[in-house]
């Protein structure tokens, strides 16, 4: 028996901190030199994933791209195509939250 959303999120949130683990060593020794408004997967021509279905590679582009692009000056030109993203911390229901945390996810993955 498997919880398939609970999976995904983990699977997402494992993908996260691999990516700032990478980030957190490649960062300090040159590899990767962001300037102002740039950063890591600007430099990434590549991205391998271990996926297990198809359309999760899709989510978890997305989930590492929107993860780095917050706080970005991009940022701001994607919420004006796509909408502001949910602020979970004022969302209670645990359900609500998740779910309008997957839809504005999807409105990402789907943007340019």
């Amino acid at each position: 028996m498997v919880n398939g959303k609970h999976s995904n999120l983990c699977y997402l949130d494992a993908m996260e901190g691999a990516f700032d683990a990478f980030a957190r060593r490649a960062l300090p020794r040159g590899i990767i030199r962001p300037g102002d408004g740039e950063c890591v997967t600007d430099f990434i021509h590549h991205l391998l994933f271990h996926i297990p279905y198809p359309r999760m590679i899709e989510y978890a582009s997305a989930a590492i791209f929107k993860h780095e692009w917050r706080g970005l000056p991009r940022w701001k030109d994607i919420e004006t195509d796509i909408g502001k993203e949910p602020n979970s911390h004022d969302i209670e229901d645990r359900e609500k939250r998740l779910a309008q945390d997957a839809e504005f996810a999807r409105r990402f993955a789907k943007s340019r």
